[in-house]
């Protein structure tokens, strides 16, 4: 299997501030355990959705964000990844409407903790990853 890809995305990644200039999100192409590439990404639009459709998904979710504990439970990490799937899904495709089950999304992610972190971090933590990286 390989990492995960970063970079410009054909199916979006970026939006149009009313001040001008492009403010990018982060879209991050992760590749399943069955080969399927999915786009995970954060976006407050999205997780409107997340919120009107997937209720217990993003009750778990937002308690665990704010409470400051996805990285400190495994099943609260692929939850995570779950969550950026479905924002990933919404933007690729404008609905929630046939995208995987969190069961499913769960019996196909990679057995690798450190990835996945690293990539939760990248998608709701971008700017403290990247003053972390600065410093040396």
């Amino acid at each position: 299997m390989r990492g995960p890809r970063r970079g410009p995305l054909p199916f979006g990644g970026s939006m149009k501030p009313v001040n001008g200039g492009a403010v990018s999100n982060t879209v991050i192409e992760y590749e399943l355990a069955d080969g399927t590439v999915v786009p995970l990404t954060f976006t407050w639009g999205h997780m409107v959705q997340v919120q009107a459709t997937e209720k217990g998904v993003y009750k778990r979710f937002s308690r665990a964000l704010m409470a400051g504990e996805i990285q400190s439970d495994i099943l609260n990490v692929v939850l995570a990844l779950y969550v950026a799937y479905l924002c990933g899904y919404i933007q690729q495709n404008g609905t929630i409407s046939g995208s995987m089950s969190e069961k499913e999304f769960m019996e196909l992610v990679p057995n690798d903790l450190g990835s996945a972190c690293g990539i939760i971090g990248e998608i709701f933590l971008p700017k403290a990853k990247a003053a972390s990286e600065g410093r040396s």
